[in-house]
């Protein structure tokens, strides 16, 4: 099963039928956020260019906190992002964007033009089934690739745990098993990575043609389009495929990227989180355990080579 897939089994909510929010000012705004998730960061992307006020809860991606059944009961895709408007809850990125910009962006990053809001909506769906969940692992550096098994390998021992012990959520565990063995065997096949990367390389190139004529992906002003596709490029920037795009190959691309990441709203929604403070707080969490039972071990180990010396 791929995330597509898993998308379409588990549907969101249809935002539509829910009250209008009368003051978008005073709307209770939560978002259920990891730092480093792309879809997270696309989210706080769209709420700093509306200029929307929002509360932010940490869901710990590094510990799994997504599987955990509470909430997985909030959301049956036990994925990031999910947004609580005044009780009521949404995921599914796209649905998010959509339902941000037309609820409450009284300018819209969404095109008036009908055949640049059709190139929008193109844009988001190609981003939709974008493979950068499988490149972000079989990319990363030498010394981080063995953290990556480890996840993965501690993803499918948990999912399977948890089914076990919630019957009643087992389709959910289910759908999960199956969506992170697809990812496994994706990561896992060379063949898979490099039709991922042509993929990849094919997208770009058509991104730079676009970019050739106008500013943005959906005509010459920012749209969603642009808030979905700039935290994916500078993902993929930061694993080193920048390559791609350098600026002898793909010139519009790279000054667009740029561009993009100039924006004050980036600053706030994605650079801000990659500071020493965010990171160590999801990460400590996770290493402070292991350091504290590695510490444990090699004392225990210390005492008995003295134990032993001294008999």
């Amino acid at each position: 099963m791929s995330q597509e897939t898993l998308a379409e089994q588990f549907p969101p909510p249809d935002w539509r039928q829910w009250p209008p929010v009368s003051d978008p000012q005073d709307a209770d705004l939560i978002l259920y956020d990891f730092p480093d998730s792309v879809g997270c960061q696309q989210v706080r992307l769209a709420l700093a260019e509306i200029g929307l006020r929002w509360r932010r809860r940490t869901v710990n991606l590094l510990q799994l906190a997504e599987l955990e059944p509470d909430f997985v009961k909030k959301t049956p895709r036990a994925q990031l992002p999910l947004l609580e408007v005044n009780g009521y809850l949404l995921f599914d990125t796209s649905s998010l964007l959509m339902y941000l910009d037309e609820r409450f962006d009284s300018s819209s990053l969404t095109p008036a033009d009908p055949v640049h809001r059709e190139e929008m909506v193109r844009w988001l769906k190609i981003e939709a089934h974008f493979p950068l969940r499988e490149l972000s692992s079989a990319l990363q550096s030498r010394w981080r690739r063995p953290f990556v098994n480890w996840y993965l390998a501690r993803r499918l021992s948990t999912i399977k745990r948890l089914t076990g012990r919630h019957p009643s959520l087992s389709t959910i565990y289910e759908a999960q098993l199956t969506d992170t063995r697809h990812w496994v065997g994706t990561v896992m096949s060379a063949g898979e990575v490099r039709r991922s990367l042509q993929l990849s390389d094919s997208v770009l190139q058509r991104m730079n043609q676009l970019l050739q004529k106008q500013s943005y992906l959906a005509g010459d002003a920012l749209s969603l389009a642009d808030v979905v596709w700039a935290p994916v490029l500078h993902r993929m920037q930061r694993i080193g495929m920048q390559r791609l795009w350098d600026e002898a190959r793909l010139p519009a691309l790279a000054a667009y990227l740029q561009r993009m990441q100039q924006r004050p709203s980036f600053a706030a929604a994605i650079k801000k989180y990659e500071q020493f403070v965010p990171r160590a707080r999801v990460w400590l969490p996770v290493i402070v355990p292991r350091l504290t039972v590695l510490a444990f071990l090699v004392a225990a180990f210390v005492i008995s080579f003295v134990v032993l010396l001294g008999t």
